[in-house]
């Protein structure tokens, strides 16, 4: 299976194999085992800076359809993005899942413990509607439209940092310095609106 197909909602908080590249192995000279493997087990997370993430388990061998994996190193840390394996096979074990997390408990709290998000943050995370606008490797970051009169409409990347279910909002962080002056720096903090239109969800920012 390709991440395309299960995308970054099938990879939060969940536990994937993938294929391991020979380039890989320089990684893991102090794993057991490496020599012999040729997957990597990894449990997915989202790093608010640096996007979509997995943190490596274990490594395991794929023989025809079956599996074997080793044991971990708690005391290693080694992260692997989303964007230097999008083209890699993936293997998802749905009956195994609970068994995984048994098995390497310490490693996924210390994961879950340092990347905790505020329950702002992590509402935005929920909100299934606006992930046609997010980006493929950073899930908190969505395209939004910028405007202002005397201005054309002009789409940058923001953060999304929390969402106000009364103002029906979504504070952003702007990540990219508009072409137009706007009155907006990159790293401030605004608010984002959404609409549905004709063509499907719109982001924007009116000022």
């Amino acid at each position: 299976m390709k991440f395309e197909e299960f995308g970054f909602r099938g990879a939060y908080h969940n536990i994937w194999a993938f294929d391991l590249e020979e380039k890989d192995r320089k990684l893991f000279e102090d794993f057991p085992d490496q020599g012999k493997a040729n997957v990597i087990l990894g449990y997915g997370y989202i790093d608010h800076q640096a996007g979509l993430s997995f943190e490596v388990l274990s490594l395991g061998v794929k023989s025809d359809e079956s599996f074997h994996f080793f044991e971990g190193k708690n005391e290693v840390s080694i992260k692997i993005r989303i964007g230097n394996i999008l083209d890699r096979e993936f293997y998802f074990f749905d009956k195994e899942d609970e068994y995984f997390k048994d098995r390497y408990t310490e490693k996924i709290e210390m994961v879950d413990e340092h990347y905790q998000t505020s329950d702002a943050q992590h509402a935005t995370r929920l909100l299934e509607l606006i992930d046609p606008l997010r980006n493929t490797e950073y899930p908190d970051d969505v395209l939004v439209a910028l405007m202002k009169e005397g201005c054309q409409t002009e789409g940058c990347w923001c953060r999304l940092e929390s969402f106000d279910e009364d103002q029906k909002a979504f504070m952003c962080t702007l990540l990219n310095k508009p072409y137009q002056d706007f009155g907006v720096h990159v790293h401030d903090l605004i608010p984002v609106y959404a609409l549905n239109g004709e063509k499907g969800i719109v982001l924007y920012s009116l000022f």
